[in-house]
């Protein structure tokens, strides 16, 4: 039996910062608290970082809290 990889949307902070309508130091706080997952490309100073989209939505369903939401 193989091992099927599945590869999931990748979001710049940017497009995470505008989705939760913050500033993108709020997100680049966020995963150096650990509370969002990150993939680094690359190994320099400005390497790019990119946020799995289930990370965001785990970051976003533990912060909901009443109404229908569950």
């Amino acid at each position: 039996m193989t091992a099927e990889t599945v590869v999931e949307p990748m979001l710049p902070i940017s497009v995470v910062a505008k989705t939760l309508d913050v500033g993108r130091h709020y997100v680049q706080n966020r995963i150096d608290a650990g509370e969002l997952a990150v993939v680094e490309l690359g190994t320099n100073l400005r390497s790019k970082k990119r946020i799995p989209a289930s990370s965001l939505a785990a970051f976003i369903k533990a912060r909901t809290f009443g109404g229908a939401a569950s």
